[in-house]
């Protein structure tokens, strides 16, 4: 009888799940700017996706990358209800080509999410610093850095240099007055021997 009555409790809970109505389980993203797939002529100020949900606040990034997957920039946007936005930094310089809006978020739900969005600039802008720039301001900074390090590392080892040379040569003092010394002696030994 116990049995009979397990069966029909499992046999009514399924029915209730192949019948109930799907749930979506993270947020969407409805709305973009620039709108997903378009074609722009000039670069946005502001990247902003809005969703299906309201995301919870932390933990929300999101990063534009070129056509050859290199980040330009990288952020945590700021929420107002379900839209994200994010403003893009002066120094950024876009050229023209395919450009990728990455995000992650935490849904309405909890779960974290992402998702991604696309545009095309048509007409790249030519002011501000680009990613390449950034690179080789980098690279010379190392190149100073390896520099200043070399120059410390040779003044290092000619005061090292002149230290032996001092300690050398008051050793090389010391040994000549020790060797002074016993020969004095050894001459006053013989004289008195002599006498």
């Amino acid at each position: 009888m116990k049995f009979r009555n397990a069966a029909a409790i499992t046999v009514a809970t399924a029915a209730m799940l192949m019948h109930a109505p799907t749930v979506s389980a993270h947020d969407a993203v409805i709305g973009s700017t620039p709108q997903d797939g378009s074609v722009i002529s000039e670069f946005p100020t502001q990247i902003v996706l809005e969703f299906s949900g309201i995301p919870k606040e932390g933990f929300n990034t999101i990063a534009v990358s070129d056509q050859d997957q290199n980040v330009l920039f990288t952020g945590e946007p700021t929420l107002v209800a379900n839209t994200l936005t994010l403003d893009v930094p002066d120094e950024v310089k876009a050229q023209a080509g395919e450009y990728t809006v990455g995000f992650q978020i935490t849904s309405s739900d909890g779960h974290a999410t992402r998702g991604k969005t696309t545009f095309t600039l048509s007409g790249g802008q030519t002011t501000s610093a680009s990613p390449t720039s950034v690179v080789a301001e980098r690279a010379s900074d190392t190149e100073t850095t390896s520099n200043s390090g070399m120059s410390e590392l040779a003044e290092n080892s000619d005061i090292t240099a002149l230290r032996w040379f001092i300690v050398g040569g008051a050793v090389l003092v010391m040994s000549a007055v020790i060797a002074s010394t016993i020969a004095r002696n050894r001459k006053t030994k013989e004289t008195e021997k002599d006498n």
